[in-house]
């Protein structure tokens, strides 16, 4: 649940992102994205990447982990319930 909760933190605060990354947890729709060269937040690669904006600032992503965590924490409280 913590490594969860750790990615959602990522994805809330990242700024940019490498284009496997950002396609992984955005919509991709940049007309003429400007890539430059740095650190990936959200995998840690040194490589090229752009705005979080062309990624729809990771929303698909953040409602999939949203969702996971959210059926995990129902799973325990019914597995807590049941024991």
């Amino acid at each position: 649940m913590e490594a969860i909760q750790e990615q959602l933190d990522k994805l809330k605060t990242a700024k940019h992102a490498c284009l496997d990354c950002g396609k992984r947890n955005g919509d991709y729709s940049a007309r003429d994205p400007q890539f430059f060269v740095a650190e990936c937040p959200l995998c840690g690669k040194q490589t090229k990447v752009t705005s979080a904006e062309h990624f729809g600032f990771f929303y698909r992503g953040l409602c999939r982990l949203r969702i996971h965590k959210a059926r995990m924490e129902r799973n325990a409280r019914a597995q807590s319930k049941s024991a």
